[in-house]
């Protein structure tokens, strides 16, 4: 009797032991799976960083040539010692909204898979967190913000001013009629744009180079996360 019983209890831990390590190896196989999916996921991340990386360099050579535009445009009594393609110039920098918000459709994936909440490095994970819900989110509350002064100041271009009758991509004001160039000076409203423009700029250039400075660091720090 006692030999069946131990028999009964040597087979009992046998198939506990079995289960056990049958759900242990799931378990590793599962995380080896996510972990996997992380590291593709980072991967694509530090490749649209990349992208963003580059773009805000660009971006940020726009906003300054803008603003050096606008500075030079507001300090002048007189437009009249301009060309035709130099007041074209002067007029694109004040009117164009030059940059449009990021999307982040790899980091969204990441924040609705839950997948960025599965990433074991605290650090980085907060990081690349406060890195989009932070800066990036900043830069474009700068970007929208300018975008709302745009297009009030296309709203008075459009009232005010004379367009040249020609087709093209974006329309040109018509440097002949002097009207127009009298109103960079004496139109109010117009002029109190352009400054409220130039601030905001100066706002999306500092956001810029914080925003590309954390881009940069972060990308790094995936990286080496990757490489480990």
């Amino acid at each position: 009797m006692k030999n069946i019983l131990a028999r009964g209890g040597i087979e009992f831990l046998a198939v506990l032991l079995g289960i056990t390590l049958s759900l242990w190896i799931d378990n590793i196989n599962k995380q080896s799976e996510l972990d996997k999916e992380i590291h593709k996921s980072l991967s694509a991340l530090s490749d649209e960083l990349e992208i963003k990386i580059a773009d805000l360099s660009k971006q940020r050579g726009r906003f300054e040539k803008s603003i050096k535009i606008i500075e030079k445009t507001l300090t002048l009594k007189s437009l009249k010692g301009f060309n035709h393609a130099q007041l074209d110039e002067i007029f694109d920098s004040v009117i164009n909204h030059l940059m449009d918000d990021y999307k982040h459709s790899v980091y969204k994936s990441l924040e609705i898979s839950g997948l960025i909440y599965s990433i074991q490095n605290i650090n980085l994970r907060n990081k690349i967190i406060r890195l989009y819900s932070e800066h990036f989110s900043i830069l474009g509350d700068a970007l929208n913000y300018n975008l709302d002064v745009i297009k009030k100041l296309d709203d008075i271009v459009n009232r005010d001013f004379e367009f040249r009758n020609e087709f093209l991509t974006l329309p040109k004001l018509n440097w002949n009629n002097p009207t127009n160039l009298l109103q960079f000076k004496n139109n109010i409203e117009f002029r109190n744009s352009i400054l409220t423009s130039r601030v905001i700029k100066h706002w999306v250039l500092r956001q810029i180079d914080k925003t590309k400075e954390e881009a940069e660091q972060v990308q790094q720090e995936i990286k080496r996360y990757i490489n480990e």
